[in-house]
């Protein structure tokens, strides 16, 4: 059965996290062949930028609002030490999240 979407951007943070990420490494991976990775991306920019969403997801896995009684200052305060040490939790992460926010400035 050929990976979905989020087994192909697990298994590119890994590979990032390994050798660095190409295309041509990813689609040389066991698990993931170059036709379900351009099945599930529709051009190069789009791994980076589900890598980088990825990244993010994890740094607010179970807290993507405040808890009961938290303000949201204190979760937003929290929010901003978590996400530098989750991108820099991966290899060229910073440069991988840099692709993703560029976008919006």
């Amino acid at each position: 059965m050929a990976p979905g979407r989020e087994a192909i951007v697990r298994a590119a943070l890994d590979l990032l996290d390994e050798v660095g990420l190409t295309l041509r490494r990813l689609a040389a991976e066991p698990d993931v062949r170059a036709p379900a990775i351009y099945w599930h991306v529709k051009n190069k920019a789009e791994p980076p930028e589900a890598m980088a969403a990825a990244i993010f997801a994890d740094a607010l896995a179970g807290q993507e609002s405040p808890r009961r009684g938290e303000s949201w200052v204190e979760w937003l305060a929290g929010t901003a030490h978590r996400l530098p040490a989750a991108v820099l939790s991966h290899r060229d992460g910073a440069r991988v999240s840099g692709l993703r926010l560029s976008r919006f400035g």
